[in-house]
């Protein structure tokens, strides 16, 4: 074999690693997107319930204290 061969070779190689690394660059990069905007209703959703949160608390305070 001689040396054009071998870097041929190393060529073609390294074109189908750097392939593979895109592709894995481009899942992960979409999956973290996902979680991102799960992430976001979670933290809506959890400024929304904390905005409730006195009323709630309030009204069971009311609860009880008419209950006793």
């Amino acid at each position: 074999m001689t040396n054009d061969e071998r870097f041929d070779r190393l060529d073609a190689s390294i074109g189908r690693l750097m392939n593979y690394l895109l592709d894995f660059r481009g899942e992960v990069s979409g999956r973290l997107q996902a979680v991102e905007m799960q992430m976001r209703v979670l933290a809506s959703s959890q400024q929304s319930f904390e905005a409730k949160l006195p009323a709630v608390t309030r009204a069971s305070l009311e609860n009880a204290e008419a209950i006793s």
